[in-house]
C-alpha cells in the first residue's frame, strides 16, 4: 500500500469534523445538535453529461485559500499529481470518493483550489481541477456545488508538485 500523502486526513479525522459540523449545523439551525448522518443510497453514479468547459474556474486568485466565506470551511484533502500530467490514479479517486460522500451527507459546496507544480501553466492546473470537478459530478455531487479556483504555490517541496486542496463550504 501506498505510502499515505501528508495533509490527508485520515477516516476518524474525517468522522470527527463531521460529527462537528453536524453539530454546528444543528445549533446554527436551533435544532438538536446530536444529528444522526443519513445512511447513503446505494443508486448508482449518474452518466457524466458535462464537459470540462460546464465546470466553472475562478482565474488567478491573490493566495492560497480566497478571503472571509461565510459559514464554515473545512480542508478536507490534498491530492497530488504526476509531474505534468491531469491524470487521477486510484487512491486519488478513493480520496474524492469520500469527500463526495461527506457532501452528499452534510451538504455544502466542494471548493477545489489548484496549485501547480514549479513551472506548470495555469492551463495544465485547470486541467487538473477539472479532472477532479468531472470525478466529483460522476459520484454524484452537483455542479452547481462544486467551485474552483487557481491558488498560488509558496516556494518549497509542494510546489514542485501539481497539488490541489479540497475544502468543504457550509
Amino acid at each position: 500500500m501506498p505510502e499515505r500523502p501528508e495533509g490527508l486526513p485520515t477516516a476518524e479525522e474525517l468522522a470527527e469534523r463531521r460529527r462537528r459540523l453536524e453539530a454546528d449545523l444543528g445549533t446554527a439551525k436551533g435544532g438538536d445538535t446530536d444529528a444522526t448522518p443519513r445512511p447513503l443510497s446505494p443508486e448508482p453514479l449518474p452518466e457524466l453529461s458535462e464537459t470540462m468547459q460546464d465546470i466553472p474556474v475562478a482565474r488567478a486568485s491573490t493566495g492560497l485559500v480566497a478571503g472571509a466565506r461565510p459559514g464554515v470551511s473545512v480542508q478536507v484533502a490534498t491530492v497530488f499529481f504526476a509531474a505534468g500530467s491531469d491524470d487521477l490514479d486510484e487512491q486519488m479517486i478513493d480520496v474524492l470518493s469520500q469527500v463526495a460522500r461527506e457532501q452528499q451527507s452534510i451538504g455544502g459546496g466542494v471548493r477545489v483550489v489548484g496549485h501547480g507544480g514549479t513551472g506548470a501553466s495555469a492551463d495544465l492546473s485547470q486541467r487538473q481541477m477539472a479532472a477532479i470537478g468531472q470525478t466529483l459530478i460522476r459520484m454524484g455531487v452537483p455542479p452547481t456545488r462544486i467551485g474552483t479556483e487557481l491558488g498560488t504555490s509558496g516556494g518549497g517541496g509542494e510546489a514542485d508538485h501539481g497539488h490541489a486542496v479540497i475544502y468543504l463550504d457550509y
